[in-house]
């Protein structure tokens, strides 16, 4: 007997394996390019949870999360970057690095992109020059003569993953393996749930795992003080009691080998199995270093001292501008307020550099802005395209979400779930309506594509809330710039919204709520977001990042 589409020479093997090719939504590397501010993330390399994930000898995952734009793709690279360097640096060539990027929006052909990935990982950890175990190399083996003769995808599945096993397991004998793997949030809640499965399993061999992701794994938020060592703050980093399940250390007690005072025993403390690092809410800091970068890289020495030849560009007539009328102190001040402004969001510094290129002057902020300008409606009117065309259940349930949170939500709190979650029940008039209830607040987030995050409560006993991914999404949704959110908000039962309202007003609307002062979510301020104007321009329409590909992931 001989498999499906099995010829019977047996140097031939199967007819389809010959034209095989790896999936097409796996890339193998991200190019640094001249115009990515290397050190942005530096904070964030240097913190103690990064630090501890890739030096410490127990094993979990470190889950980065952002919103759409917060920079994932570009922290992924930039940390495989690094670590190849320090690989390269290294005499004893201990240390082995696979990175994944999953650069497709919809994942067809789920069960081959999971036996390429696994593939593609286990060729990653061993190139050509090192030497691989006999008994891995026989593994490995036994999954390509499986493919050759077009073997059920199951059973190749099954042999790559136990030749992967064997090979890390091979490597955390003699050092250190990690696995850097970009936009696991591409993939779809089964194939996600599938690939997490062979991560965990890699993991209990001593893979080191960095996901990258706009969904955050969904998980009661909880605040975990040191039992025995007084902190100033809650642990990043903690360790838990395996035995009782009720005492925590911090890294010092970890290190002293502090006992379990109810189990008497230093062997039970356990990491989690993962831990959640975020990139939204970069300090104002960063975000002035990285404006003052981006604008001498285009407007030339304006005094920030980023330039290593202060002669190279020449100034713009920007620059110019800015050297004549911002003496002294002013433009550090300048660029501090628009950092500060930003709210840490990469995105919105992206797009306030992109306001300030084509101005004349550092005065010639537009500092009220009427109308959200086209461009920024593009992006955001793209990004509701793309979640309007999953699934009819996924796209409803997440338009509506969207419409309740902007429309009957704050700015910065958002909107409690209990409220939501009344808000998504269908109208009891409306017979032929049969979406499936989301039966979590996950279900909720995931529809949304990351334009929405769950906030935890501050205080014990408070309800967790769901938000926009940033104040500008939902001013987008609160003063009704997109027919699809009218339309799903008008689906709700508390709407007031007729059911046969469409769109079509063309006067421009006022920014009524962003004229007054809305709280951050990372300070409080007396100033208004809008003044400055960083993110409105009544320049052309630019492409949103979907279409040009710019690094907004």
């Amino acid at each position: 007997m001989f498999a499906i589409g099995q010829t019977t020479s047996k140097d031939d093997g199967d007819v389809f394996a010959r034209d095989m090719v790896v999936h097409i939504a796996i890339q193998e590397s991200f190019p640094i390019t001249s115009d990515i501010y290397e050190q942005l993330f530096d904070s964030i390399l240097a913190s103690e949870l990064f630090v501890e994930w890739l030096q410490c000898k127990d094993h979990w995952q470190l889950h980065v999360v952002g919103g759409p734009g917060a920079g994932k793709t570009t922290f992924a690279a930039l940390v495989a970057k690094r670590l190849r360097e320090s690989i390269w640096a290294s005499e004893e060539q201990t240390f082995q690095l696979a990175n994944i990027f999953i650069n497709h929006h919809r994942i067809e052909n789920e069960l081959a992109f999971l036996e390429d990935l696994l593939d593609t990982i286990y060729n990653q950890v061993s190139p050509p020059s090192c030497d691989v175990d006999p008994a891995t190399n026989v593994a490995y083996g036994a999954y390509k003569e499986l493919l050759r003769t077009g073997q059920r995808v199951s059973k190749r599945i099954n042999s790559i993953a136990q030749a992967l096993r064997l090979r890390t397991a091979e490597l955390v004998r003699k050092g250190d393996v990690v696995l850097i793997i970009d936009h696991l949030d591409q993939c779809s809640p089964a194939l996600r749930e599938l690939v997490q499965q062979q991560f965990n399993i890699l993991q209990d061999e001593g893979l080191k795992i960095l996901v990258t992701s706009r969904l955050p794994r969904h998980e009661p938020a909880i605040i975990i003080w040191c039992d025995y060592h007084p902190q100033d703050s809650p642990l990043q980093v903690f360790w838990r009691c395996s035995k009782c399940q009720q005492k925590d250390i911090c890294i010092n007690c970890k290190r002293e080998d502090t006992p379990c005072q109810q189990c008497d025993s230093v062997g039970t403390w356990k990491a989690p199995d993962y831990y959640t690092l975020t990139l939204d809410g970069m300090s104002d800091d960063a975000m002035a270093e990285y404006l003052a970068w981006d604008l001498e890289r285009e407007h030339g020495d304006l005094g920030f001292m980023t330039l290593e030849d202060p002669s190279e560009p020449p100034l713009s007539s920007f620059g110019l501008a800015f050297s004549n009328t911002m003496h002294g102190n002013k433009g550090h001040d300048w660029i501090q307020k628009i950092a500060r402004y930003v709210d840490g969001s990469i995105l919105q510094a992206k797009l306030a550099v992109d306001r300030i290129h084509s101005l004349p002057s550092p005065e010639a902020l537009d500092l009220m802005p009427k109308r959200i300008p086209r461009n920024i409606q593009a992006h955001f009117n793209t990004a509701i395209k793309t979640i309007k065309q999953q699934s009819a259940n996924s796209g409803s349930v997440a338009l509506k979400t969207i419409a309740a949170v902007g429309r009957k939500g704050d700015a910065v709190p958002g909107l409690p779930l209990s409220r939501l979650a009344n808000l998504l029940r269908e109208r009891t008039r409306n017979p032929r309506m049969s979406i499936m209830p989301s039966r979590s607040p996950e279900d909720v987030v995931e529809s949304a594509n990351g334009y929405l995050t769950i906030i935890a409560p501050p205080f014990l006993g408070r309800e967790s809330t769901i938000a926009a991914c940033h104040r500008l999404f939902w001013l987008f949704v609160n003063e009704e710039y997109n027919e699809d959110l009218i339309w799903a908000y008008a689906q709700l039962p508390t709407s007031k919204v007729p059911k046969s309202h469409t769109f079509q007003s063309t006067l421009p609307r006022q920014l009524s709520a962003f004229q007054s002062s809305i709280p951050s979510s990372r300070r409080e301020s007396s100033d208004s977001f809008m003044e400055l104007g960083l993110v409105f321009s009544s320049s052309p329409i630019i492409s949103p990042p979907e279409e040009t590909g710019l690094d907004f992931q």
